[in-house]
C-alpha cells in the first residue's frame, strides 16, 4: 500500500512537470505574438485612457514597479547564487549521468538570468522615467504637446508593467519547477529506502 502510494505521487510529480513543459513551449513559441499585441494594445489603451490619468497615478505605479523590480531582483539574484556553483561544478566534473540535469540546470540559470536582466530594465526605465519628467516637463515643448506626452507616458508606464508582470510569472513558474524538483527528490529517495 505504501509502494502504491509513492508510485502515485511520484506519478503526480511527472504529470506537474509534463504540465510545464507544455506551458514553457507555449509560452515560447507564443511569445512573440503576444508581446506584439500587448504593444498594441497597450497603444490604444493608452490613446483612449490617458485623459483620466493624472501624473500622481503614474508616479504610484512607478513607485510599486520600482519596489517590485528590486525585491525580484533580489530573490532571483539569490537563486543564481545558489544554483551557479552547482551548474559549474556539475559542468566541469562532467559526470555521465548528471549531463541532463546539467541540462535543465543551464535552462532555469537562463530563465533566472532573464528575469534579473527584465527587472533591471524596469528599475532603469524608471530612472528614466523622472529623468525625462526631471527635463522636460516645465519645457515649452511639453506644454505644447502635453497631451501627447501625457499618453506616451501611460504607454510607457503600462509596457513597463507587463514587463514586470512578466518576470513575476517567470519567477512563480522557476519556485514551481524547483517544488516540483524537491518532491521528485523526496519521492525517489523513499523509493530507494523502500528497495
Amino acid at each position: 500500500m505504501l509502494l502504491t502510494m509513492i508510485v502515485g505521487v511520484q506519478e503526480q510529480a511527472r504529470e506537474w512537470v509534463k504540465m510545464l513543459k507544455v506551458i514553457r513551449l507555449i509560452f515560447k513559441r507564443w511569445i512573440t505574438w503576444v508581446i506584439m499585441m500587448l504593444i498594441l494594445l497597450v497603444s490604444g489603451m493608452s490613446y483612449f485612457l490617458a485623459e483620466n490619468i493624472t501624473y500622481n497615478n503614474v508616479t504610484n505605479i512607478m513607485s510599486v514597479l520600482q519596489n517590485v523590480s528590486s525585491i525580484i531582483f533580489a530573490i532571483v539574484g539569490v537563486w543564481v547564487g545558489y544554483l551557479y556553483p552547482k551548474l559549474i561544478t556539475e559542468i566541469i566534473n562532467n559526470r555521465e549521468n548528471d549531463f541532463f540535469d546539467s541540462k535543465t540546470e543551464t535552462k532555469k540559470m537562463e530563465s533566472l538570468i532573464t528575469t534579473i536582466a527584465l527587472s533591471a530594465i524596469v528599475l532603469i526605465g524608471v530612472l528614466v522615467f523622472y529623468l525625462l519628467v526631471l527635463f522636460i516637463k516645465g519645457s515649452s515643448f511639453y506644454i505644447d504637446n502635453f497631451n501627447f506626452f501625457k499618453m506616451l507616458g501611460v504607454m510607457y508606464t503600462f509596457i513597463l508593467v507587463c514587463i514586470q508582470i512578466y518576470c513575476i510569472f517567470s519567477v512563480i513558474l522557476s519556485n514551481v519547477s524547483f517544488v516540483n524538483k524537491l518532491y521528485k527528490l523526496l519521492n525517489d529517495k523513499k523509493m530507494d529506502s523502500r528497495l
